[in-house]
């Protein structure tokens, strides 16, 4: 399934993420991603643009493709450093050649120094369609490109299942998590206090999702090699069962 994120997630669970998590988060990116080698990026699955905007006043060039055009519109409204892309992440090669982004001491043509994808935005198809995205991501690298991925640590969920409440706001909302296979399904139940024609009362979403060493593999079969895993945007902290999320820096082989 191709997830949809709607407003009332996005004003829900993306508005609020404070900025010492952006900050930490954009300092790890720096650090693996430094200039000049590493100065053109491409940002997929950007969503709003709180790590794009932030890369881009540091002075890297970065190109942002989202396909959720409400999220995009606010992201262009903001930020006017960076160049963002309404698209699909399952025609990556397409978008990237029909971009007129000059990029600077590359020579001419598409290409990049680096992919992003964070916060949880890979695997949202079926396993044969995430593993062509990873191969369209070494190809739209220059030699040596890095790709930096922020994804859910299936040894975590899976101890994890079941019924949880998440309070925010005053609310409360209803999470259920199940797995059938390598897939994890959420549903997020809203209730009906701010029900509109922006806001929806439900979210279903569903994902492919991995133990370090199945991502890890599935990078090296579409021209990958591991420089480092690790959680909390922190070099020094492995992945575990007790964190939800884990991070990698891969080269393009």
């Amino acid at each position: 399934m191709a997830n949809e994120y709607s407003a009332q997630w996005f004003d829900t669970f993306l508005a609020p993420i404070p900025l010492e998590q952006t900050a930490r988060e954009i300092n790890f990116l720096a650090r693996n991603l430094f200039q000049p080698n590493y100065s053109t990026i491409l940002d997929v699955c950007c969503g709003m643009g709180r790590h794009t905007r932030e890369l881009s006043k540091r002075g890297y060039h970065v190109t942002g493709v989202d396909a959720n055009a409400r999220a995009l519109a606010y992201a262009q409204r903001v930020d006017k450093l960076t160049r963002y892309v309404l698209g699909d992440m399952r025609q990556l090669d397409a978008l990237v050649a029909t971009s007129p982004q000059p990029l600077p001491n590359k020579g001419e043509g598409a290409r990049f120094d680096a992919v992003l994808i964070l916060w949880q935005s890979f695997g949202n198809f079926d396993d044969a369609m995430n593993e062509k995205i990873v191969r369209d991501m070494a190809r739209v690298l220059n030699p040596r490109g890095r790709f930096l991925l922020d994804i859910y640590n299936r040894a975590f969920f899976e101890t994890r299942l079941g019924e949880r409440k998440i309070e925010t706001n005053g609310r409360v909302i209803i999470e259920t998590k199940t797995m059938r296979g390598n897939r994890l399904r959420v549903e997020l139940d809203y209730g009906d206090a701010l029900t509109s024609s922006a806001h929806i009362a439900r979210d279903v979403y569903e994902w492919q999702i991995f133990y370090a060493d199945e991502m890890s593999a599935l990078a090296a079969r579409c021209g990958f090699r591991e420089i480092l895993r690790c959680a909390n945007f922190d070099e020094m902290i492995l992945p575990t069962l007790e964190i939800p999320r884990m991070q990698f820096v891969f080269e393009k082989a």
